[in-house]
């Protein structure tokens, strides 16, 4: 019976988040592209869809099977978790703290401008995967590479998008998403990185042209981001295992393990089951019945891992563990596993901790959303918020403290080095090349123009009546008015 009650609660958890877009769609009051939609995005993913494939196929942690009263606690958390964040997330869309403490990245917007910091970006992000993790340093550096490649392909598509009979524009686009999305795939078999270079595109499609969009025909162009990004993402978890010994050799390998793929049919029904299925929702099970009968509740955990990020264990012995490695130890297996958000919140602090975490995430993502419809033009702005995408899409799954970090660190690592070519050579690079247009130029000067055009028609038929009006009355016989003065202009 629990599970039935389970099943139903995250059915209806996950109709919630749909009447939340559709009501975006309709009213327009918060941007569909945004940090707290992504963010609902791999909260239904991870934690409600992740719930009913675990109930239907019964896979999950072998080691695990959840006692009877923890599926009712968890369907309890799913509407509490989501109630708190929607209404925190209202709330933070009011602040305005974090337009002060983000730069705003105001650089010149010029052809050459543009392909320079596109041009540096890829160097960047190849330099990462040549750069072998074996110093604290190095693995340092090569955390931005995800960060780097998704800018570069972002900052690529705006040049695109505002030239798009140009096929250098397409050339420029092209070269640089296959090096960062293959570069998005060594290192490691996340998935993240490569969901980021991917998401970036229709983010900045979006704001330079979706917004302005009547909702079926924005919803009809998302729908091929989104077919586009789980078809890539699905190909890709195929042999997202198969690692070469070096990043290089991976990256070399990469291509031709997509191309095999492709040609091999790599798309199946089995490979969108792995891509739907996620254990998460076990591990939030096994932490909710866990916390605090047989282990004790880590409180600030999360905040303790996040700000200990930067700073080497060997300076910092008791620097705290990620929970996932923590519930590998508890749980005897060898991944690296996700506790979910709501398991995050339950191992801090149990009911007390999710709605913390709720709050905080609400917030969070309510008062960035806020500085990028602030700054929707800025088109340096837009994608190095938006350029960490799959990070903000797994925080709901877990590590939390570490992904966002990730988005932390991929929107500074953009920031320093764009900042440094407009510091150095900006004066120079403004007077070269063409003028590319903020976000959304186009859009905004056609709905303009549209707006003037149905100003003037209803200006035109209110004159057109009041002369008909007239003749109506001269040909009754009435005595003539001069109706010109009440002719609007």
């Amino acid at each position: 019976m629990e599970q039935e009650i389970c099943i139903f609660v995250a059915v209806s958890t996950i109709i919630w988040v749909g009447v939340v877009f559709f009501r975006n769609l309709i009213v327009r009051n918060y941007e569909i592209a945004s940090w707290r939609n992504v963010f609902l995005a791999g909260f239904v993913h991870f934690q409600a869809v992740s719930v009913l494939m675990e109930i239907a196929t019964g896979a999950g942690a072998s080691s695990y099977v959840a006692q009877p009263g923890t599926y009712v606690v968890y369907a309890a958390m799913l509407p509490l978790f989501l109630g708190v964040f929607l209404l925190s997330s209202s709330v933070g869309h009011r602040f305005t703290f974090a337009q002060r403490l983000l730069p705003k990245m105001e650089y010149p917007r010029t052809t050459i401008m543009v392909l320079t910091c596109i041009a540096a970006l890829t160097v960047l992000t190849l330099g990462a995967v040549v750069l072998r993790a074996e110093t604290f340093a190095a693995g340092f550096f090569t955390v931005f590479r995800y960060g780097f490649g998704a800018c570069a392909v972002g900052l690529a598509a705006y040049y695109l998008l505002s030239r798009t009979r140009d096929p250098v524009a397409w050339v420029v686009f092209v070269a640089t998403f296959v090096i960062a999305a293959l570069a998005s795939t060594v290192g490691g078999i996340g998935r993240r990185g490569l969901i980021s270079v991917l998401l970036v595109g229709g983010w900045i499609w979006y704001y330079h042209f979706l917004r302005f969009k009547k909702p079926s025909g924005l919803v009809s162009r998302l729908l091929v981001v989104g077919a586009v990004v789980v078809v890539v993402v699905a190909t890709y978890g195929t042999f997202r295992g198969k690692q070469e010994q070096s990043t290089l050799d991976t990256f070399k390998s990469r291509a031709s393990q997509f191309a095999g793929a492709l040609r091999g049919g790599g798309l199946s029904q089995n490979s969108l089951l792995q891509l739907a299925y996620t254990d998460t929702s076990i591990r939030t099970l096994f932490i909710i019945e866990n916390y605090p009968d047989r282990y004790e509740h880590i409180p600030g955990n999360g905040a303790g891992l996040f700000f200990g990020m930067p700073i080497p264990r060997s300076i910092w012995p008791d620097k705290p563990e990620g929970l996932g490695l923590i519930l590998r130890t508890q749980m005897d297996e060898l991944a690296n596993l996700g506790p979910g958000i709501i398991g995050h919140g339950w191992a801090e602090g149990g009911l007390i901790g999710v709605v913390g975490y709720a709050l905080f995430f609400g917030l969070l993502t309510g008062a960035i959303d806020r500085v990028i419809r602030e700054r929707a033009w800025n088109p340096y702005f837009v994608i190095a918020i938006g350029a960490a995408l799959g990070d903000v899409f797994g925080i709901p799954r877990g590590e939390a403290s570490i992904f966002l970090a990730l988005c932390v660190a991929a929107f500074f690592a953009i920031w320093v080095p764009i900042g440094l070519i407009n510091l150095v050579g900006g004066s120079i690079l403004r007077t070269l090349g063409s003028p590319m247009p903020f976000l959304g130029e186009k859009q905004m000067v056609a709905q303009l123009e549209r707006e003037e055009a149905e100003r003037e028609a209803e200006v035109w038929a209110d004159n057109e009546a009041l002369a008909r009006d007239a003749e109506a009355r001269a040909a009754a016989g009435e005595e003539y008015a001069d109706v010109s003065t009440s002719y609007k202009y």
